[in-house]
This record gives structure tokens, sequence and C-alpha cells, in this order.
């Protein structure tokens, strides 16, 4: 188990497709029983219009474009809400064309101290052979990624330093998938839940484990 702890996390679903952003309203939320009334009269930040569609909730945000659907909430109890509320949309709109799925966690890990960030920093990218290339290398970000069999997509993994909090280290998971429908959709995105949402933390704690010295 590694001393360092989570203080900030979010999970985004990325939905790339044929949308009509108007459609995704509060109130069309509302008046298909997906969220309630009372969350529909408070939404914030809201703009509604032909070419995107805009809002905020308590727990979570939507942003739609004709070519991008994405929802985010940055509390994790609401991980699973966010989930079936993405399952249940396009439930009903079931004949939506899609061609890919993102599903992506995001974890800022602080560090008891900042020579704790700059020892797991430095063995992430191997600073020393970096020091013959620049004066004070550091780590900027990291990305790894492994294609899925049948060209169904890729599992992505990027590290990089915290801008979100101090001595944080940053760390995000991304199963990408490639999509042929709203239902096929809906089916991935429950039946790979779990896993993808233990791969997360099984992937912070084997990155932790490894570089922190």
């Amino acid at each position: 188990m590694n001393p360092e702890k989570i203080e900030l996390e979010r999970l985004s679903i990325v939905l790339i497709g044929s949308f009509n952003p108007k459609i995704f309203h509060p109130a069309w939320l509302s008046a298909n029983g997906l969220i309630r009334s009372s969350e529909a009269e408070t939404a914030e930040k809201m703009f509604i219009h032909n070419n995107v569609s805009v809002f905020e909730l308590d727990w979570m945000s939507i942003n739609v474009t004709p070519d991008r659907f994405t929802i985010n909430t940055l509390q994790p109890a609401y991980y699973e809400i966010v989930r079936d509320l993405v399952s249940g949309m396009f439930e009903i709109l079931e004949h939506t064309p899609m061609t890919a799925m993102g599903v992506n966690f995001e974890s800022h890990y602080g560090m008891s101290k900042p020579e704790r960030l700059r020892s797991v920093s430095n063995e992430i990218i191997d600073i020393k052979k970096w020091e013959s290339i620049f004066d004070k290398p550091e780590l900027n970000s990291l990305s790894v990624k492994t294609s899925k069999p049948e060209d169904l997509g890729y599992y992505l993994i990027r590290v990089e330093e915290s801008i979100r909090i101090a001595n944080g280290l940053y760390i995000q998971t991304n199963d990408h998938t490639n999509i042929n429908s709203a239902k096929e959709m809906r089916e991935i995105l429950l039946s790979n839940w779990k896993r993808d949402f233990e791969s997360h933390y099984i992937a912070i704690d084997k990155i932790l484990d490894t570089y922190l010295k």
C-alpha cells in the first residue's frame, strides 16, 4: 500500500458519432425520467443551440457538439450513476450513429513530499539518460498505448505531474473502443465497466510500486 492519497478524481465518457445537440436539454432528461425535475430546474452554465449543448448539474456536466458527446463527473460516488445516465439516454436515442467510445478515469495523487514526486518523475523518464540532452530535464507528460485485438481500439495510460494540486502526480487511463451503434456502445459500457474501473486503480498501484523509491 502506498502512503500517497488521491486528492482529486474525474470520470469522463466520450462518444464520437453524429449527434443533435439541442436534444440534450435538462428538461428532456427530466421528461424521460433520467434526472429529477428539481435538477433540471437548477441546471447551471446552460447554453443550448443547434450546434452545441452545455450544462452542469451538481454532480455532472455535459457538452455535446454535432460530432462529440462528453459527460464528466468529479464525484466518484456518482460514477455508476453517470454510466447509467449515458446508457439510459442512448437507449432512448438508439438510432444515434456512433463510431467510438472512450471511458476515461483520472486521478491526482498527492505526494507526501516534493522529493517523492521528483523520485517518481525521474524514474519514469529515466532522468539520467535525458541529462545528456537537456540541462534540467523533468517529466512533462508520458503516454503509453497498447492496441486491442482485431482493430477494436486501444488502452492508453498517461502520466504527468499534476497542474491541479501541489506535489501531485496525475494518472489517466483511457479505454478507447471502436463501435458501430448506440446499442453496441451501451453493451460494451455496461459489460466492461467493472474491469475498466478496477484496471485504473491497479495501474496506479503498479506505477507507484514500480517507480516510487
